[in-house]
This record gives C-alpha cells, structure tokens and sequence, in this order.
C-alpha cells in the first residue's frame, strides 16, 4: 500500500526536489462537493469508509486499513504542518485514501466539503445528516467544561459504534467523538468567520505560495479541525471521517 511511502515522505521535507517541466492533464479526475452526491453514491461511499475497519493495515500494524490515516498522520505531525510540504503532503494523503476506498468498492468520484456553504450554520450541514452523512455531535448529555471532550460519543449516523484505535497517546480504542465548539460555546458560531466565502477568496487571492500555505492552514483548516472538536482536534484527526476525505479534498481543490 502507498501509506508506507507516505511514512517515508514525511521524513524528507528538507530535501530538494528537482523541478519538472509543465505538463497539461488531458483528463483531470473531478471531484464534487459532498451534498451534489446522490443518496446511493454517499451511502457507497460511507460503505466504503465502514469497509476500512475491516481490512488489516496496510502498513504492518495490528490495527486495521482504517487506523493507517490515523496513525501515520500523528507520527508525521511535526514534519507535514506549518512547513510547505503541508499541501503536497496532503494531496498524496488524501490520493492514497481515496485508494483505499477503491479497495472497498467505492466507485464514485472522490468528495469534498466546501465549508463556505455552511458558514451560516454549520450545524444544520447535511455533512452531520444521520442518514446520508456521518452523523452529529457528540453526547449532549456530557459537559466538556467538567468532563473531557473525548467522551462525547457521537450518537447517530453510520459511524456509531465504530472504534478508532489511536489517541496520542497510543494504541487507545475508543468511540468517535466531536464536541462542537467555538471555544467559548457549545456549539457556537463553530469558529464560522474564519471559513466564509469572503476569507477563502482572501486567501486564493495571495499571490505566493508560503502566504497562501499559512493563510489556509491556520485559518480555515485550523478552525475547522477546533471546531467540530473531539477526535477531529488532535492531529490523530482522520479518526473522524468527515475530515477523509471531505474536508482535506477541499483544501486540495
């Protein structure tokens, strides 16, 4: 599985790449936004991710396919954020997911989240559907000003009662949890004016590349990663599958 050379890539962010010359894609692969999807694509797709848990890893671990993104993620933390190879990392990531779903019969095309539809309300995003998306927020009855956010189980949706293995502190199984917030608030604006269409276009505006990197990583990305909170907060963040490949694909598009 390409994951292994991931884990490798990681590690040479301070070598020097050659540049190649330009090349036109004479058939670029589309991807669309996760509400255009059909109901039958988005359930194929969630199969899919479903699928991942049962497939061992491929990585040579003695968790599943599901726990490689994961795992691989929080060990290459340091060396794939706030440094360029953040972007390019991240493609090759979400390109060796989507493969993995392949593997799992996933026949659609590959979906992203545009978070700018949402900024009104991110709660009411037909991402959370239960049905047709991955499912809510986590136990309202847990108050994570007394209790850590992490046990907020996540109660509805096809991902109820699937257990990623990893913390950050290890092997650790537990529930999938998100605890939306803005900080302050639960759940708030969920951090919503750090991700509207007006910031996006800011940011696709500059005109350089570490501009733009940073821009993007710490304002947008960040805010969403702090705001749907729980699992997606650590950089063991592909633990909730609403960040694979929806919200990294729409970084990448």
């Amino acid at each position: 599985m390409r994951i292994s050379l991931i884990l490798s890539a990681g590690f040479c962010t301070a070598a020097t790449i050659s540049r190649q010359a330009d090349s036109t894609c004479s058939d670029p692969v589309q991807r669309v936004e996760w509400r255009t999807m059909s109901a039958e694509t988005r359930k194929q797709y969630i199969d899919a991710v479903l699928c991942l848990k049962t497939k061992p890893s491929g990585i040579g671990l003695d968790t599943s396919r599901y726990d490689d993104f994961p795992y691989v993620h929080t060990k290459l933390d340091k060396s794939i954020h706030t440094v360029a190879m953040f972007l390019p990392w991240h493609r090759l990531f979400v390109q060796v997911y989507e493969d993995a779903l392949r593997d799992c019969g996933y026949t659609g095309p590959m979906a992203y989240w545009d978070w700018t539809l949402d900024a009104a309300d991110v709660t009411k995003s037909p991402i959370w559907d239960p049905n047709t998306g991955f499912g809510g927020n986590g136990d309202p009855a847990i108050d994570p000003l007394k209790e850590s956010s992490s046990k907020k189980c996540v109660l509805d949706g096809p991902l109820v009662g699937i257990e990623p293995s990893y913390t950050m502190n290890g092997y650790a199984p537990h529930c999938l949890a998100r605890n939306w917030n803005n900080g302050t608030a639960f759940p708030g604006n969920m951090f919503s004016d750090s991700y509207t269409k007006e910031v996006i276009e800011e940011t696709n505006a500059l005109n350089n590349y570490p501009d733009f990197r940073y821009k993007l990583e710490g304002t947008p990305h960040g805010a969403i990663h702090s705001a749907v909170g729980g699992d997606m907060s650590p950089a063991t963040s592909p633990n909730g599958k609403c960040f694979f490949g929806a919200r990294v694909a729409f970084k990448d598009t």
